[in-house]
């Protein structure tokens, strides 16, 4: 999916809070990481290390970078109340953005520490479920509501006054799907040109289980008006759900096929070795240190043989509690 959030613009007044803020520093473990700057890391190391972000190296620092953004707030009339200091998670293998931490520039103000823990040795989110080929992670002040409009200053929801990007990598082989429109040309090359309100397709006719096919053979279509609105409302249950939806549509479609074939050709695990399918086994595979479990493999393989269904659930069970919770608010109207 596309970033989260409007693209930062060059306002006045907002120089010295930006560079006061692209000196916080992204920790994973014992390595840091500069504004900018990428990392690359183990799986298991992605999967135990603590991931913290830091906003100075004292209070001292800190306090500058609250003082700062404080100034750039007070130029442009901004209220603090109105202003959002976030960070934000991106996943190639999830291919969705999920918010990590959230505060008002008043409640960022009164921290007591400068240092905010992303994710700790057991409570990790989403973004650091799997060792993905790259996480982005993006931290900043953005308007929280859109306000009034004056000459140079921001005022729609989600602006970015200041931001700082960090990337983590692992070496991942499999990156999971890129959502693709579903426009006209491709309606016309899926041939579903007279299906007009389907709102997406997963292409799955290539073997997923054959060595020689990769991610780019497979396609996750959607609806290029739906894909657009998704990437500009970001932020709502709506969005959350449709694309956990939109991953268990592209999932369950290679489950099935991986099924299919694997039944069709008679296949064993060391046919399908170092194919799309093999990747997607081993990413569910994985132990807590990181390492692929071959045992927990061998019984994802069989079920998928045998009782595909099973491992969907399994798959649909990463989303995490959220899921379900995010489903019953939308139901009920958000009640």
């Amino acid at each position: 999916m596309a970033s989260e959030h409007r693209s930062s613009r060059p306002y006045s007044g907002l120089r010295n809070c930006q560079q006061a803020f692209q000196e916080a520093v992204l920790r994973v473990g014992e390595q840091e990481v500069a504004h900018g700057g990428a990392l690359r890391v183990s799986a298991t190391e992605f999967l135990n290390e603590k991931f913290q972000i830091s906003f100075g190296e004292d209070k001292e620092t800190f306090a500058i970078l609250v003082s700062e953004l404080e100034t750039a707030a007070h130029a442009h009339g901004i209220s603090n109340d109105d202003l959002e200091i976030v960070v934000i998670a991106s996943s190639t293998y999830w291919k969705i953005t999920e918010k990590l931490f959230s505060v008002s520039l008043g409640e960022f103000a009164g921290l007591n520490d400068p240092n905010v823990t992303l994710a700790g040795r057991h409570d990790r989110k989403r973004p650091f479920a799997f060792p993905s080929k790259t996480l982005k992670i993006e931290a900043g002040c953005l308007l929280s509501r859109t306000i009034e409009k004056r000459p140079l200053r921001p005022f729609r929801k989600g602006t970015w006054l200041t931001k700082a990007n960090y990337a983590v990598n692992t070496g991942q082989d499999f990156e999971g799907f890129e959502p693709k429109p579903l426009d006209a040309p491709a309606r016309r090359k899926l041939k579903i040109e007279k299906y007009e309100e389907t709102q997406r397709f997963m292409d799955v006719e290539a073997d997923p289980t054959d060595p020689d096919t990769t991610d780019e053979d497979f396609g996750l279509y959607v609806d290029e008006l739906m894909l657009k609105s998704l990437e500009e409302n970001p932020r709502t249950v709506g969005t959350t759900l449709m694309q956990r939806f939109l991953f268990m549509d592209m999932a369950r479609a290679i489950i099935y096929r991986a099924s299919d074939a694997i039944f069709q050709g008679e296949k064993s695990m060391g046919d399908i070795k170092n194919s799309v399918f093999d990747k997607v086994l081993d990413a569910f595979s994985r132990d807590d240190k990181g390492a692929v479990d071959e045992n927990e493999k061998e019984k994802l393989f069989e079920n998928v043989k045998n009782t595909p269904e099973i491992f969907v659930a399994c798959v649909e069970d990463t989303l995490q509690a959220g899921f379900g919770n995010d489903i019953r608010e939308l139901v009920s109207g958000g009640e």
